[in-house]
């Protein structure tokens, strides 16, 4: 059964320990995406105002319920800026994995190349092995000996290297 598909599988889930052995290669880690100007202003005064907005809620806890729901009105900007805020981050990363710096670029292309070959694998529930089809990461790439689970990490980025080569290092 093709790993991927036995990973999803919810009649027969594997063990976390196995689960995480099988789990797909970690995406590059974006981190140092530079946060902009714009993006930093919306959390600070998104922040600000929830804490303004907390702070006018607190001191009268026997507020009636329309008390209550005019000063809930006061966390709707708060939400919204800090919606857009979150939004416009994650549109950053976005932006960076789709076209990374050059430092970048070869890490997120060795992944995508990870993922192809990580997709390729099958996996024998009732053996307890993953395995490479023959041709099923390159027409001319050889069938896998039966791999134990806990190997497999390390096949998929030999197998990565053998299929296409190492990784290139930036200059």
């Amino acid at each position: 059964m093709p790993l991927e598909s036995a990973l999803s599988d919810p009649a027969e889930p594997f063990g976390p320990e196995t689960a995480k052995l099988l789990a797909p290669p970690a995406e590059p880690r974006l981190d140092d995406v530079p946060q902009t100007k714009g993006t930093t202003a919306l959390f600070v005064i998104g922040g600000i105002l929830g804490v303004l907005a907390v702070m006018s809620v607190l001191p009268n806890p026997n507020s009636s319920a329309t008390q209550v729901l005019s000063n809930l009105g006061r966390f709707v900007l708060p939400a919204i800026l800090l919606g857009v805020a979150r939004s416009k981050r994650k549109e950053q990363r976005r932006a960076a994995m789709t076209a990374p710096g050059p430092a970048k670029q070869a890490e997120v292309d060795r992944w995508r190349l990870r993922m192809r070959v990580w997709q390729a694998a099958w996996v024998c529930r009732r053996c307890r092995v993953t395995f490479f089809p023959a041709d099923s990461i390159r027409p001319d790439f050889p069938a896998s000996p039966a791999i134990k689970v806990a190997e497999f990490p390390l096949w998929v980025m030999t197998a990565t290297d053998r299929a296409f080569g190492p990784p290139v290092t930036a200059a």
